[in-house]
């Protein structure tokens, strides 16, 4: 991750557009360049706004830090013998894994993931599979409390739009 904000920064901090082209189509493969610029061309919002950019970034990392914090403290809970640092690799991984488009709300890619990752550092499947549910048990519980926060809280009028 440390890796993908210095090459961001690299691109989109200094220089002028036709400069920050060059630098991308030096470090990628003419296959990647274009849909590299699709992806990477909404950060030109922040242009002469560094000190928004990295703040955005540094709450993306606190985001992630926060992220593998759940993951290990349920696998502490279960005594897992996982080091907080080996989350660093597994808490990522599996979230990419769940997001992608091939099942709903990543059930069974979520569970696929933990059994394979967690396997790997030798913690047994059904201990893995039991942090996989405890994690999305966990994570519809909370969803539930914040809906009905959402649905409860006294109605309060609109601001007035500002352009």
């Amino acid at each position: 991750m440390v890796i993908l904000v210095a090459l961001l920064a690299a691109l989109f901090m200094g220089g002028t557009a036709g400069k920050k082209t060059a630098r991308l189509d030096t470090l990628l493969p003419v296959a990647l360049r274009a849909r590299a610029r699709a992806v990477l061309e909404p950060l030109g919002a922040f242009k002469g706004h560094s000190a928004l950019f990295w703040r955005a970034g540094v709450l993306a990392l606190l985001l992630q830090v926060n992220n593998v914090t759940f993951y290990w403290m349920l696998s502490e809970a279960l005594s897992l013998d996982v080091d907080f640092a080996t989350f660093f690799i597994i808490a990522p991984l599996a979230i990419f894994i769940m997001t992608l488009p091939i099942s709903i709300n990543g059930i069974g890619l979520r569970e696929t993931a933990f059994v394979l990752l967690l396997g790997m550092t030798g913690v047994a499947g059904e201990q893995a599979l039991a942090l996989a549910w405890m994690e999305f048990g966990l994570i519809l519980m909370l969803g539930g409390v914040g809906g009905l926060v959402y649905i409860t809280r006294p109605e309060r009028p609109m601001p007035p739009r500002t352009a």
